[in-house]
């Protein structure tokens, strides 16, 4: 009902608020950040999950689903490890700065490249 961008927006800006609370806060605002990282979650999926039913035909969205979160656990597992490494060598902020400096391109790329259906989908009632 409220499209795929909002849902993608408000991930990115509450897991950007999520990663600043985290960096700098004390025992509550640490529990306070991830809560917000299971609400940018949340928004995450339902936009991502609109999407797929957009650009994908269904006979083909179990094998897109299937290969992005194959390539999403791999890119998720090479992640960890960089993150490790900058926290190890450099200070313990340096992955929460990364995710904070990485949330500005992907708002860009949500606002420019991300349109909404210019057309609804019917609904069963109308059916």
């Amino acid at each position: 009902r409220i499209g795929r961008k909002i849902p993608l927006i408000l991930g990115v800006l509450t897991s950007a608020l999520g990663s600043w609370l985290f960096m700098n806060g004390d025992l509550v605002t640490i529990m306070i950040a991830m809560a917000l990282f299971g609400i940018a979650q949340i928004a995450f999926m339902a936009g991502s999950s609109a999407l797929f039913a957009d650009l994908v035909q269904q006979e083909n969205r179990g094998k897109v689903i299937g290969f992005t979160n194959f390539a999403g656990y791999i890119a998720m597992g090479f992640g960890m490890l960089l993150g490790n490494y900058l926290y190890l060598s450099s200070s313990p902020q340096m992955p929460f700065l990364g995710t904070l400096v990485l949330a500005i391109p992907e708002l860009l790329i949500i606002l420019l490249l991300i349109h909404e259906p210019k057309e609804k989908a019917a609904s069963i009632q109308d059916s």
